[in-house]
């Protein structure tokens, strides 16, 4: 595997006994407009190099390239706004790249770390429409990116982390922003918050054992969440405004996933699905006109569904054997439509209030349901 391959050379890099050249040291300050840094450190055997830029003023641009390297650190600050930062540090590992765009707007970061291990990048920025990309490569990286901005920000966000055990933390203030995250390996987890209007989050892993912790609140805010491989874990919480709907959509394939989702809000929508035997979902949905789809295919699946409120629709679609679906709604004019096929499947749909109906069909043997009105 390439991954494995070039953490295996990053690995030795950072800890081989060869005798290290010294360490080189950059500052550079500039005030104004329209400055250019362009920055280049490190050899085959250099280590702890430290580029330190400070830019004040508007159109300013930073690149920097670092390379076999191990224990860099990189430290840009720029204020004002419609600046760039470009930061390349290839093959190398335990380094740092810490950037900070303040009171400014129309910026841009561009990250590219790896191959290599133990990386890490932060970001901050403040202001409208800015841009940042991160793409780490190797294992055992962590990223933190804020950015926040006032009214109709339009940000955007786009990180990519191959590897394994990996951690993003990431979070977006203000309206119609827009996050997306790839992540392909093992143990790797993302942690996002979003908070707006008009906004968007897409997140897709492809391996076994990552984790997703989604939490989404505003109006018209919409998540996408893809997890392809064994063994992983996704938690969503969504919540919307009265009269502004908003969806969530799981997709999990493979076996041993878990999703728990809370969703709150008004017309809102959850679609989940699973494909791939042992998985188990639990969905939690409170407002009113919501509407649930959940669906399984595969053998030994459990979905438990909750909804709190009137006027909302819970549909569960299984396929397969032994399947299991436990749904509650409480509320008034609601309606569970369930359809189970296969062997051995259970069902135990319960409605408390008046006004609702339940659809229930069980094709097979062995299966059992039981209904509460």
């Amino acid at each position: 595997m390439q991954t494995s391959r070039s953490l295996m050379v990053a690995l030795l890099l950072a800890n081989t006994g060869a005798a290290w050249a010294a360490s080189n040291t950059a500052n550079v300050q500039q005030n104004g407009g329209f400055n250019v840094v362009n920055l280049n450190q490190g050899s085959e055997l250099s280590a702890r190099n430290q580029a330190d830029i400070q830019q004040s003023g508007s159109f300013l641009n930073a690149q920097v390239t670092q390379q076999n390297d191990a224990d860099d650190r990189v430290r840009v600050l720029q204020t004002n706004g419609k600046s760039a930062v470009e930061v390349n540090q290839a093959w190398g590992s335990q380094r740092l790249v810490d950037i900070e765009q303040r009171d400014g707007g129309y910026d841009r970061v561009q990250v590219d770390q790896g191959p290599g291990s133990g990386n890490e990048t932060v970001v901050r920025q403040s202001g409208l429409r800015q841009d940042t990309s991160v793409h780490q490569d190797g294992g055992y990286h962590r990223i933190d990116i804020e950015q926040d901005s006032y009214a109709a920000g339009q940000n955007t966000l786009t990180v990519r982390q191959d590897g394994l055990d990996g951690k993003l933390d990431l979070a977006q203030h203000g309206d119609r922003q827009d996050l997306q995250v790839t992540s392909f390996g093992l143990r790797n987890g993302v942690w996002v918050s979003q908070n707006g209007e008009d906004s968007k989050t897409l997140i897709e892993q492809r391996g076994n054992d990552n984790y997703v912790g989604l939490k989404q609140a505003g109006e018209r805010v919409d998540s996408t969440v893809v997890q392809e491989g064994n063994g992983n874990d996704a938690r969503v919480r969504h919540s919307s405004s009265y009269s502004r709907p908003s969806s969530v959509d799981i997709a999990q394939r493979g076996d041993l996933n878990r999703a728990d989702v809370n969703v709150y809000g008004v017309g809102s929508t959850l679609t989940l699905a699973q494909t791939g035997n042992g998985n188990g979902a639990s969905a939690i949905v409170s407002g009113e006109g919501n509407q649930l789809d959940l669906a399984s295919t595969g053998d030994g699946n459990g979905i438990n569904a909750y909804y709190l409120g009137n006027d909302g629709q819970l549909k569960v679609d299984q396929q397969g054997n032994g399947l299991g679906v436990t749904a509650y709604v409480t509320g008034d004019a609601s309606r569970i439509t369930a359809s189970q096929s296969g062997f051995q499947h259970t069902a135990d749909l319960t409605q408390n209030t008046a006004g609702n109906a339940i659809n229930i069909t069980q094709s097979g043997f062995s299966n059992h349901a039981v209904i509460n009105q």
